[in-house]
């Protein structure tokens, strides 16, 4: 149940949740704690528990059950402790990540990216996590590592296809982002277009999902604006109105000026140009930095 929670992004929920299924463990454990940690069932709760503390924004708390997961680890058997030393790592990667400890992800994220992909050949894990691993390591990575970083999107990319339909949004998300990433640091334009158009055409999929999915929306606007780097003309008018729309949105300040200065690196049409320099003359005065 505490799962499902969050997949609907219901975090309060899931960790109530969860809270009950950990008193349910407990009292279990004083009946029989053999019976109570069949398939390593504590430490995989105890990990699950953290990662929806750190979707919550609750850092310490989540801290706090890695920790307690960390502490099996040397009681298990091997094959387990394999298993669930590659899943610590990935959770301790995530709410690094989602703390803003990015050298820290990155250590953990590639840990258990290494792992896991030794255990998949045993067939002791699953595709998916090796998957997961090097999305987001991929997604810490700086652009002078940009090899690397491409590896990892070739890694993630056919899986996340295989197993979009587990968990649609986050996979097309991650797939539009990776092809956006992926056109970023191509090397020809031909090869930069083709990942652009892919980008825009996996957001477009994820708005008809939800079509007030605001991360989305704000992404499939950056991935037309480095379209446009390449291709100045054909996004121009998708691009004024997109900028009309978000201009109405008071809370979204920092995100209108990042815009602002992508354009204004860019080289466009002479109309857009005029049209774009009125817009920023126009952004009314609590837009100010």
């Amino acid at each position: 149940m505490a799962d499902a929670y969050e997949q609907m992004e219901q975090e309060e929920k899931a960790l109530e949740t969860y809270r009950m299924a950990l008193t349910e463990m407990e009292n279990q454990k004083k009946k029989d704690p053999s019976v109570t940690d069949l398939a390593s069932y504590e430490i995989e709760l105890l990990l699950s528990v953290a990662n929806c503390f750190s979707n919550a924004e609750y850092a310490k708390e989540a801290k706090t059950y890695l920790k307690k997961a960390k502490a099996l680890l040397p009681e298990m058997k091997p094959r387990q402790r394999d298993y669930f030393g590659a899943r610590f790592h990935y959770i301790a990667g995530l709410i690094a990540m989602n703390a803003g400890q990015e050298p820290e992800a990155v250590f953990h994220f590639e840990t258990a990216y290494h792992a896991q992909r030794e255990l998949v050949k045993s067939g002791k894990d699953k595709r998916e996590h090796v998957a997961r691993s090097a999305y987001y390591l991929a997604s810490l990575l700086t652009d002078e590592k940009s090899a690397k970083k491409l590896q990892l999107y070739q890694v993630a990319t056919p899986i996340f296809k295989e197993v979009l339909e587990k968990e649609p949004s986050f996979y097309m998300a991650s797939l539009a982002d990776m092809e956006n990433e992926q056109g970023r640091l191509a090397k020809t334009q031909e090869e930069a277009l083709r990942h652009f158009d892919q980008a825009i055409e996996w957001y477009e999929k994820l708005l008809k999902r939800n079509p007030e999915d605001r991360l989305a929306m704000e992404s499939l606007l950056v991935t037309r604006i480095n379209r446009m780097a390449l291709d100045p003309i054909r996004d121009e008018e998708i691009v004024k109105e997109a900028l009309k729309e978000i201009l109405t949105e008071k809370d979204n300040v920092p995100f209108i000026y990042s815009i602002c200065a992508i354009l204004e690196e860019q080289d466009h049409s002479r109309t857009f140009f005029s049209w774009f320099h009125d817009f920023e003359e126009g952004l009314p005065t609590e837009f100010d930095a």
